[in-house]
């Protein structure tokens, strides 16, 4: 019992002791501070700074070394230190806002317009047109009515630019010339927007696959390679009918029929390969004619 008695006495003394000693080792850690720092005339924090909350972040090992001072200790006999000067940086209130695809500047609020994948427009071209065209040249429209759709409307006389992607002059099988546009920029509101899109209609005439074609000659040039058959047997004929009479002339009217008949059969048998050796009919297309634009996708203007 006693024993126990003198153990607890131990553990209460070494705890007293202890608390001591924590004591002692504080007061002399602010003792250090106070002299290094001189704590009893530390200069006013500046205005800005007075009600704000300071985070401080304390490496791990901040306080295994002897702490320095960033400033020399004040002196009392002296004025105070001169504070240092903070500097604030305002907000960002005002950022950039991007514009994707547009060349129009930010000091406007300007809205999105969509033109829908199927849309048509009338156009005019601004230069005659031909299928001697060069590939590549840029070609010309002009719209000639304003489009009054509801996220869609274009005003009149806006402009579209197109590119010859192919063209040839007549070929022989009477082919005849061809011209083939891409139409690829629209103008709205000052700025070039890019667009897919074709022509439906050229000079008033339905174009189908966005080839715009010269006049086909073969079944022209087929009809007309025979006309030297028909030419002589419509003479044969005829003077088998004039030798159809009474008398020693008739018997002339076999010949002159078979004659017609043969001849015109072998140029009739021969006039589709005659008729592949000649040209198609030339392309050509005068200044304003009419012609017609349609979108393949979807395309989006700012106004």
């Amino acid at each position: 019992m006693i024993r126990k008695i003198f153990v607890l006495f131990l553990i209460i003394i070494s705890s007293i002791l202890t608390s001591t000693a924590e004591l002692i080792v504080d007061d002399s850690v602010h003792s250090k501070i106070s002299k290094e720092y001189n704590l009893d005339n530390l200069p006013d924090l500046p205005a800005n700074l007075q009600n704000s909350t300071v985070e401080t972040i304390f490496t791990p090992n901040e306080f295994d070394t002897e702490p320095t001072s960033k400033y020399p200790p004040a002196d009392n006999s002296t004025q105070k230190a001169e504070q240092p000067s903070a500097v604030v940086t305002p907000p960002n209130t005002n950022p950039t806002t991007p514009i994707i695809n547009s060349p129009i500047t930010t000091n406007k609020t300007y809205k999105a317009i969509i033109i829908k994948k199927g849309k048509k427009y009338k156009v005019i071209n601004k230069s005659a047109l031909s299928d001697i065209t060069l590939k590549g040249s840029t070609i010309t429209f002009v719209s000639t009515s304003t489009d009054t759709g509801r996220y869609s409307n274009l005003p009149k006389n806006t402009v579209f630019k197109g590119v010859v992607i192919d063209s040839h002059s007549p070929k022989l099988t009477g082919n005849g010339g061809l011209l083939v546009i891409k139409v690829t920029q629209v103008n709205y509101n000052g700025g070039w927007y890019p667009i897919n899109a074709k022509i439906t209609l050229a000079n008033q005439k339905k174009i189908f696959f966005n080839n715009i074609k010269g006049k086909r000659m073969y079944w022209k040039n087929l009809k007309s390679k025979t006309a030297f058959g028909k030419k002589t047997y419509d003479k044969m004929w005829a003077k088998t009918k004039k030798y159809f009479k009474p008398g020693i002339e008739i018997l002339i009217t076999p010949i002159t029929f078979v004659t017609g008949t043969v001849v015109y059969a072998a140029n009739i048998a021969i006039s589709p390969i005659l008729a592949i050796f000649t040209k198609g009919g030339k392309l050509t297309i005068p200044q304003g004619s009419a012609f017609e634009i349609k979108f393949l996708e979807d395309a989006v203007f700012y106004k």
